[in-house]
């Protein structure tokens, strides 16, 4: 019932722990996403929420983002041509170049846009955790199905307030020092507290690989006049997994 404040919290929560956001936005026609056909067979004309062609077309009248969520300057938008984000999408690749580890999932719908995106995310080895409360559907029983399937299953179930709490949600990632060193088979590691130490290689390996520095946010919206379509997720490498159900670190 609170959808929209919801997804604005994330949305602003990532925003504040200085979180990398990407938009998948739906791009659906016939040219490029063949399920379409599919799809107007089983359901053309006999539900008036269904639309199949959703152009994403900045130009076009038609084309809007929703008050309460909007992309801001620097934050990625990647079209998508079916239900899945990461089908014929650069995102993978965008998850894999910044080294992301951890994925944060909210949006519309949840049973569809979300859910195929959240397994995809999940395939690819990241852990992936869902807002639950900044997602929606056609109805609450179909949402409340979907994550009564998957939920603790396939991804992890978080809340929006839960994200914004100061020592269980994300916190903001902590910088890490390198310093070079006259021999070619380590490097020093210097703390904040000045104290340095021999790293090997394999650690530095590790170091580098750290989700101390990747965050990303992703929404996908769909949008059409006063209507709108959206699936957003939110991803972190940087949360902990010392507690599985609650991510300290931050996106």
């Amino acid at each position: 019932p609170n959808f929209e404040r919801n997804l604005k919290n994330t949305i602003t929560t990532c925003r504040n722990k200085q979180a990398k956001i990407i938009w998948v936005r739906a791009d659906y026609r016939h040219y490029h996403s063949p399920w379409l056909a599919q799809f107007e067979r089983l359901n053309g004309g006999s539900r008036p929420d269904t639309k199949s062609e959703i152009s994403c077309d900045p130009s076009s009248k038609e084309f809007a983002w929703e008050d309460f969520a909007t992309p801001e300057g620097g934050e990625v938008i990647i079209g998508k041509t079916s239900w899945n984000s990461a089908s014929n999408t650069d995102l993978m690749d965008f998850l894999k170049s910044n080294r992301i580890e951890n994925v944060l999932v909210c949006g519309l719908i949840t049973s569809v846009c979300v859910q195929h995106s959240a397994f995809s995310i999940f395939e690819a080895g990241y852990r992936t955790l869902l807002v639950e409360d900044a997602c929606g559907d056609r109805g609450m029983a179909r949402h409340q199905a979907a994550i009564a399937l998957y939920g603790n299953y396939m991804y992890e179930i978080i809340t929006s307030e839960k994200l914004e709490d100061e020592k269980v949600g994300l916190q903001p990632a902590k910088p890490k020092w390198f310093f070079k060193t006259s021999t070619s088979t380590g490097t020093t590691d210097s703390n904040l507290n000045g104290s340095k130490r021999k790293v090997s290689c394999d650690e530095l390996s590790s170091y580098t690989s750290s989700p101390v520095t990747k965050k990303i946010v992703m929404a996908s919206i769909a949008a059409s006049g006063n209507a709108a379509s959206m699936s957003s997720y939110c991803t972190d490498d940087s949360l902990s997994r010392s507690n599985e159900s609650s991510p300290e670190k931050s996106i």
